[in-house]
């Protein structure tokens, strides 16, 4: 089978402070929690949309950012 790429990675939907909401397994799973294309939840992920209308992260780059600001604090 042909990698779905960005569509099989785990997505976060977080809240206006970070925390996390609520977890997909993959785009599809939000796209259809949304109402959206897992292709929009893919481009709201990558940062491509200026004010999207949810939080979404891809959960691998969120914890990326959780270990880069844990290391800040502990400098």
């Amino acid at each position: 089978t042909r990698g779905g790429g960005n569509f099989t990675k785990a997505i976060l939907y977080l809240d206006s402070n970070n925390n996390i909401l609520e977890e997909f397994e993959t785009a599809i799973e939000a796209a259809k929690r949304f109402g959206i294309s897992k292709q929009e939840v893919s481009r709201i992920c990558k940062h491509q949309r200026k004010t999207p209308k949810y939080n979404l992260i891809f959960k691998s780059e969120y914890i990326e950012e959780q270990r880069l600001s844990v290391r800040d604090f502990a400098a």
